[in-house]
């Protein structure tokens, strides 16, 4: 992505969802939380000031999580 990524997620039941994107290094370099009702989120994470690099972006949905890596190319 350059310098803009969309994170997609689908909700069926009300839960609390955390965002955190972390670097290479392993350092959170963005986090957010929210309790959402159910239905589909889009959440846009800018790079814009963040170096070239892997990126992984960990998404918490109630006790489930999952991680996505993403590659910004400046």
């Amino acid at each position: 992505f350059n310098p803009i990524t969309n994170i997609k997620f689908d909700l069926v039941v009300s839960s609390i969802v955390s965002i955190h994107i972390f670097n290479v290094k392993g350092e959170n370099i963005y986090s957010d939380m929210s309790k959402l009702t159910p239905g589909n989120y889009l959440r846009e994470w800018n790079g814009k000031g963040f170096p070239s690099g892997i990126y992984f972006i960990n998404i918490r949905i109630g006790k489930s999580s999952f991680t996505q890596k993403a590659l910004l190319v400046k």
